[in-house]
């Protein structure tokens, strides 16, 4: 992320020998100091990056080939929902010293690559948007894309099958939540061990992996002294669903 350098970089890497493949670095105006990019998405197939920033909240797509960037900012489905509070372990989640309350952060991509979907952290809404209307940079275009998929939890990460069912981290009641493809909430599994699972990514075929950081247990976050305690663990849940293509 660069917070202390002011710059953002996306960097690529060969997994067969670890040696770099690509870095982009972001430009300082679409990408400004006190950015703070976090979940993203790529698009292999079709040579796309789409990132969220909950600094400044907005999404961005980034040209994998010559790091060509576009912002999208301003808009009500980006920002944070003052009633979506993130109460973990029956405690208010604090973030560096102030009730947290985060903007769009979990992001994910149809199979085809032409819907990407979005939410805020503090929220209970889930979006989606054309991305060739966000690739073309023209707000009203792109706005006129936005629309509301259903309902989801307080969340931290996403991602979405190709049969287009949508799974959250839950963290307000360590669990695992879908938003199935005709708009029915319900919870997959839950469990003391996803203790904030942060992030979910489809692996093979029907396995959904899970981070789970106790990132609540954090200074930052409890406004006291670091409470987390190792394992920090790793954990998959088996979806039966096929993985998402181009992530």
């Amino acid at each position: 992320m660069g917070l202390e350098l002011g710059q953002t970089r996306i960097w690529g890497f060969n997994i067969k020998d670890g040696s770099l493949y690509k870095k982009i670095v972001l430009p300082q105006a679409l990408a400004p100091k006190g950015s703070f990019m976090q979940d993203l998405v790529v698009d292999s197939q079709k040579g796309w990056i789409y990132l969220a920033d909950i600094a400044n909240p907005s999404l961005l797509a980034v040209r994998i080939d010559d790091g060509h960037t576009i912002r999208f900012s301003d808009h009500s489905s980006l920002q944070a929902e003052a009633d979506a509070v993130m109460n973990i372990d029956n405690k208010t989640t604090l973030f560096n010293g102030k009730v947290a309350s985060v903007a769009v952060n979990p992001i994910s991509l149809s199979a085809d690559g032409n819907t990407l979907y979005y939410g805020a952290m503090n929220g209970t809404h889930w979006y989606q948007l054309s991305t060739a209307a966000l690739q073309t940079g023209n707000d009203d275009k792109i706005i006129a894309t936005v629309k509301l998929v259903g309902a989801k939890p307080v969340s931290d990460g996403a991602a979405t099958s190709k049969q287009g069912n949508h799974y959250f981290t839950n963290l307000n009641h360590n669990a695992i939540s879908m938003l199935d493809n005709k708009g029915t909430l319900t919870t997959a599994v839950s469990s003391p061990l996803l203790d904030f699972p942060d992030s979910v990514q489809f692996g093979e075929t029907g396995w959904l992996y899970i981070s789970v950081n106790q990132l609540h247990k954090a200074k930052a976050f409890n406004g006291q002294a670091e409470t987390a305690k190792p394992p920090y663990r790793i954990m998959r849940l088996w979806t039966g669903e096929d993985t998402a293509a181009g992530q």
